[in-house]
């Protein structure tokens, strides 16, 4: 990526934003519950995605989205 690092002077059109709920703050203690994320194109929410998550399964990185 030869952008990386590098600082951001204007907002993308196209993006997506997700969220991990978890039940802490601790990455070896705390389980993943729900996973969302936002897509955004031209600015404009076009797609939205939630899905609850058994803490006591894994999520293989296929499952997701």
């Amino acid at each position: 990526m030869s952008n990386r690092g590098k600082k951001l002077d204007t907002f993308e059109p196209d993006y997506v934003v997700f969220d991990l709920e978890t039940t802490g703050i601790s990455p070896s203690n705390d389980k993943i519950v729900e996973i969302s994320a936002v897509k955004v194109k031209n600015h404009k929410v076009i797609d939205e995605f939630s899905t609850l998550v058994n803490p006591e399964c894994h999520i293989s990185e296929g499952q997701v989205l």
